[in-house]
């Protein structure tokens, strides 16, 4: 949980119980990284700032690549043709968020909760999404290429229709080229 104290411009993170204060400015589009559970000093665009409290939902065409923001909380918010490239977002909770043609390439989304996202049209190309609750996350259209998905969970047929499937490693451990271009056959719990 990230706690803005907006008169000192210092924010609190808590993680299991564990507290980290680090400094916030406020400037530029791109949020500052929750590299070992601080925050840097990196601009933060009020505007693409989820983290702030903000009552906005609203976070579309924001960069966030090569951030990191583990264990972080975002439910339901619009992070819509928005980076993420190579951003590490394991163990975060972002539940009925919406990334429609996001960029994914590359990001680590591991034992995260995406139940109810919609990714439809996002990049996901070698994403790491290893023991991630997808549960009736809408992925049509998505580019799963040279994704993770081992041990992913809630994936329903009916919502990845159009996935592009190449080289993706499949909930159940295969490979999508394996078995027959697709994850559609591979699904687990």
């Amino acid at each position: 949980m990230v706690i803005l104290d907006a008169k000192s411009r210092r924010t609190t993170l808590a993680v299991a119980g564990l507290a980290a204060i680090g400094s916030m400015a406020l400037g530029g589009c791109a949020l500052g990284s929750l590299h070992s559970n601080t925050i840097s000093n990196a601009p933060v665009g009020a505007r693409c700032d989820f983290l702030s409290g903000s009552a906005s939902t609203n976070y579309q065409r924001c960069s966030y690549a090569e951030r990191n923001y583990d264990n972080g909380v975002a439910p339901d918010l619009n992070f819509s043709y928005s980076d993420w490239a190579f951003a590490q977002l394991n163990s975060v909770r972002m539940q009925a968020s919406t990334f429609v043609t996001a960029n994914f390439s590359h990001a680590a989304m591991t034992s995260s909760d995406f139940e109810g996202a919609v990714f439809r049209g996002a990049n996901l190309t070698a994403a790491r999404l290893m023991g991630s609750d997808l549960a009736n996350a809408d992925l049509r259209g998505a580019n799963l290429t040279d994704a993770n998905l081992r041990g992913v969970t809630g994936l329903a047929v009916g919502l990845l229709a159009r996935v592009v499937w190449h080289s993706t490693i499949c909930p159940d451990g295969t490979n999508s080229d394996g078995d027959g271009g697709t994850c559609l056959r591979n699904l687990v719990g």
